[in-house]
């Protein structure tokens, strides 16, 4: 299967900032690596992580996640040991890591990063409306109520998708026969109607309606009177 396009990507970060601006947040609220850390192992060792059984969670229970000091002030990336993530390549863990630089060392972009790691993301979007769906779900469970229903607010302000998208109507082939019944008629109604009428002959034919000019109808009428 085809990997979707990652089309909503610019409107999910704009959503993110929008609820948490994490980008204006002082270093005095910053984590260090050492807390980042404890706060993913913290959420991976989480009973109720373990039971949400559509993610990955079990290869990342047995391998763990490691959290190291990323080059950028406000970059973070994950990387899943095997390279088909998004993010970067580290050369010096074994297993699945988050690089988060100084700015981003907050609990909301770990759980941004650690979702990215949580979802199958080889046949959904990176951020798409299944990665929108889990980050919410962390977020209401680590974080809070208020900071889920802020950052939900926030997907629907910006239009982003959290949802699954309905699935396509299958027609039958009676049901299809029967459209196309209807829009033949409908096609051939909408052009019945945009068809004038002279006003001097009275039929949707005269050439002299679309030429403007007098028509034969209308001159031998003048005559006689």
């Amino acid at each position: 299967m085809a990997r979707e396009r990652d089309s909503q990507r610019r409107r999910v970060y704009d959503a993110e900032h929008r609820a948490f601006g994490w980008w204006y947040s002082p270093k005095s609220e910053l984590m260090t690596i050492e807390q980042c850390q404890a706060f993913i192992d913290k959420m991976l060792a989480s009973e109720w992580l373990r039971k949400q059984t559509d993610l990955g969670v079990g290869f990342l229970r047995r391998t763990g996640v490691t959290v190291i000091p990323g080059r950028g002030g406000a970059n973070a990336a994950f990387d899943d040991r095997y390279g088909t993530a998004y993010g970067f390549i580290t050369r010096t863990t074994k297993g699945p890591s988050i690089s988060v630089g100084v700015q981003a060392r907050q609990p909301f972009i770990l759980i941004h990063e650690l979702t990215h790691l949580l979802h199958p993301s080889q046949a959904h979007a990176a951020h798409g409306w299944k990665f929108c769906e889990i980050e919410l779900r962390l977020v209401r469970h680590f974080l809070g109520k208020e900071a889920h229903d802020k950052l939900k607010a926030e997907f629907k302000a910006g239009k982003v998708r959290f949802t699954k998208p309905r699935a396509k109507r299958e027609l039958t082939p009676e049901q299809k026969a029967v459209l196309i019944e209807r829009m033949a008629k409908a096609r051939a109604a909408k052009v019945e109607i945009a068809v004038p009428s002279c006003s001097e002959c009275g039929t949707g034919q005269c050439p002299f309606f679309y030429e403007k000019t007098a028509c034969p109808s209308y001159e031998s009428a003048s005559k006689v009177a």
